[in-house]
């Protein structure tokens, strides 16, 4: 992220045995519900969750200071974390500090501050990426500040980067739910002046700097997933694939925003210097801004030019991602000033929403099943009129979805996630037995089960 895109001042026994019912498997799992969300490790080119491939899509938070004050932004609050997961359907945020935050600021604040994001986020069953925002090449040039802000905003200093990782995985090492994103932009001076290069001499350098931070990290015992990337804002990572880090729990980031010219999948495929498919790959940052964001947009594009096809490049490639930013002024904006969605915005959260939901490694339903169709922009039924008029326009609508709590217990029906070959099988004698497939059933020894008197267990 660059510093333009900142304006820093601103859920008998019946059995229900789901797996061959409701769930079609697929390669990979979006994990939402809080109650069961694993921590995160890497296997192979996959970021993986008790063995099972996670996919991560989600959104850019901003910092809790400057981009999530609600002094600033009242119509920023802890319950957009709700929102992005409940209504957007996104798995994951990534929030970030400054270095500036870091070397001047009160640290049992910022610890606080830290916390309350990232517990609303994990409270509602999204993984965290904790990013330190610098932008710049270790202990050498960084980025200038945008101008009224502290001009060390973006300090690119190693013995800061080093402490602060030391204390985040001091805070944070046990619990790998949460990612740690240890250097957000490198950008090195010869970035500034020409292109990029392959080979690119610039890697190895950049190599070393990054194995001292996973050393900080490690020295913890943390074992949380670490991220790496590429020179030239994050956006090349020529080189990585033939000389990655040593560690075997490192993710490579790579940012890309809309360019006019260059929104073409050759050149992301350039960008990313043949790692996807080698290497577990996050597009930790993407975006663009529309005609409603004015006349001075930096990342001019479109649902049309941008949108559509990058997150097609996205989804043919499998790829983790978080789009940037839920902000009303930070840019690309999602929201607008009153709280609504830009363009952008409106773009993302379809986007994010229109993901199949699934359960461990199933998904429910076929991609292309009606039940997963996003309706937001589907034409009105010819016969509308006639099927409102005869319920009556002015009678309330019951939206009977399970959610919430009933004499004293959770509405709806938990679901348990066992491996068949590790858990035992039992049989059951069943009521109504021609209702009911044979069994056995594999059965967790403390199942999870619907509240009241009907005790449905649901079990993948």
């Amino acid at each position: 992220m660059k510093c333009s895109r900142e304006q820093l001042m601103k859920r008998t026994i019946r059995l229900v045995f789901v797996a061959a019912i409701l769930a079609i498997p697929t390669g990979y799992s979006n994990v939402r519900a809080a109650q069961s969300l694993p921590g995160l490790s890497v296997s192979g080119m996959q970021i993986v969750a008790n063995g099972i491939p996670v996919r991560l899509r989600g959104i850019n938070m901003g910092d809790p200071f400057w981009a999530r004050n609600s002094s600033w932004y009242p119509t920023l609050t802890l319950n957009d974390y709700a929102v992005l997961a409940q209504q957007w359907h996104a798995n994951g945020v990534r929030i970030s500090i400054f270095p500036t935050e870091w070397a001047h600021m009160d640290h049992t604040q910022l610890i606080a501050g830290l916390a309350q994001q990232v517990n609303a986020a994990l409270s509602n069953g999204m993984y965290v990426i904790l990013s330190y925002h610098v932008i710049g090449w270790p202990d050498s040039y960084y980025q200038a500040a945008v101008p009224g802000n502290p001009a060390d905003t973006y300090d690119s200093s190693m013995s800061l980067a080093t402490s602060f990782w030391i204390e985040m995985s001091r805070l944070y090492g046990s619990d790998t739910r949460i990612m740690f994103d240890l250097w957000n932009e490198p950008a090195n001076p010869a970035d500034l002046t020409s292109n990029p290069s392959d080979p690119n001499p610039l890697w190895p350098v950049l190599k070393s700097y990054y194995e001292t931070l996973t050393q900080a990290v490690r020295s913890n015992a943390a074992q949380n997933i670490v991220i790496a990337t590429g020179n030239r804002w994050a956006s090349w990572l020529v080189g990585i694939k033939d000389n990655p880090l040593s560690d075997p729990n490192v993710v490579y980031a790579y940012h890309k925003y809309s360019v006019t010219g260059q929104n073409t999948a050759s050149v992301w495929n350039k960008d990313t210097g043949g790692l996807i498919g080698v290497r577990p790959v996050l597009v930790s940052e993407w975006g663009y801004e529309d005609v409603d964001a004015g006349a001075n947009r930096e990342w001019p594009g479109t649902a049309a030019n941008y949108g559509i096809p990058f997150t097609r490049w996205l989804e043919d490639n499998h790829l983790s991602n978080l789009a940037w930013i839920y902000h009303p002024d930070w840019t690309p904006a999602m929201l607008q000033a009153n709280g609504g969605l830009s363009l952008y915005g409106q773009f993302a959260e379809s986007y994010l929403a229109s993901a199949s939901p699934g359960i461990a490694n199933c998904r429910m339903y076929p991609a292309d099943n009606i039940w997963n169709a996003p309706i937001n922009n589907l034409p009105v039924a010819s016969r509308s009129s006639s099927w409102v008029n005869s319920i009556g326009s002015t009678t309330g609508l019951h939206m009977d979805f399970g959610s919430g709590t009933w004499a004293g217990g959770p509405i709806g029906i938990p679901y348990n996630v066992v491996d068949g070959a590790q858990v035992n099988k039992y049989a059951f004698i069943f009521y109504y037995p021609n209702e009911s497939d044979p069994g056995p059933y594999p059965l967790p020894a403390h199942p999870l089960r619907e509240w009241g008197s009907d005790h449905h267990i649901l079990v993948v």
